[in-house]
């Protein structure tokens, strides 16, 4: 059971299919990144919080490397 998603940003979004999942069972997680204004290369986070005894939270990095539009 997932019961919180924390993001690094508020430029970050992520959203879950299933937030109950049985064992072994799979879903889906959806990350957003508003890269309005942004270039270059950022690093953000997404930490799921879940009732998994062995691992509890897992942080999830993304690298990014935006590039500007030419125009």
């Amino acid at each position: 059971n997932i019961s919180d998603i924390k993001t690094s940003c508020g430029c970050t979004a992520a959203i879950v299919t299933e937030k109950s999942l049985k064992p072994g069972a799979e879903g889906k997680l959806n990350i957003k990144l508003d890269t309005k204004g942004r270039s270059g290369k950022l690093t953000r986070t997404v930490t799921v919080f879940s009732d998994d005894p062995a691992q509890p939270r897992q942080i999830i990095t993304l690298y990014i490397a935006i590039n500007k539009q030419k125009s």
